[in-house]
């Protein structure tokens, strides 16, 4: 694991920019794509602007157990990441209020069923229900989060196959 002091000197001459790292490191295997939520590693995509963050939190998500695919903020990048199946979107608080409305209005054209988390950067988050359920930056709080959602989402996927 890269300290963050190696990760911030991450990108200066001759060293892979973290962006790209990022990038290259976050490619999901798709082989259990067809199985249910309850028979494989739930799939997070964790959208952000600061590569640091998006970085610490993959790993600390890859390590709890989930499948983890980071996407830069922009509206592009995120559309063509809904169009692949995750379990939980997971919103950096790195990427400003406007650019959270966009790929709220674009997840729910995209992958509707698919639950939203933004994390706050303040410790006790103020609720807007106009915006995606808001979760404490804290790693254990956030993974606490992470799986009260997907533990909704796999509940909700289990009422539709059976009524299906």
């Amino acid at each position: 694991m890269l300290s963050l002091v190696q990760l911030r000197k991450s990108g200066q001459a001759g060293d892979e920019p973290l962006a790209a790292r990022l990038d290259r490191e976050s490619a999901v295997p798709r082989d259990d794509a067809e199985l249910p939520l309850t028979h494989r590693r739930p799939r997070i995509l964790s959208v952000g602007d600061d590569s640091i963050l998006l970085y610490s939190r993959r790993l600390i998500l890859e390590t709890a157990g989930y499948a983890v695919e980071s996407a830069r903020g922009n509206l592009a990048t995120v559309e063509q990441a809904l169009l692949r199946d995750f379990d939980l979107i997971l919103l950096c608080h790195s990427i400003t209020e406007d650019a959270v409305h966009h790929i709220v209005e674009a997840s729910t054209r995209i992958a509707p069923q698919t639950p939203l988390l933004q994390i706050s950067p303040l410790d006790n988050p103020f609720k807007n229900p106009a915006h995606p359920a808001l979760v404490s930056a804290d790693p254990a709080a956030l993974l606490c989060a992470v799986a009260g959602q997907l533990a909704n989402h796999a509940e909700h996927y289990a009422d539709r196959t059976r009524a299906g």
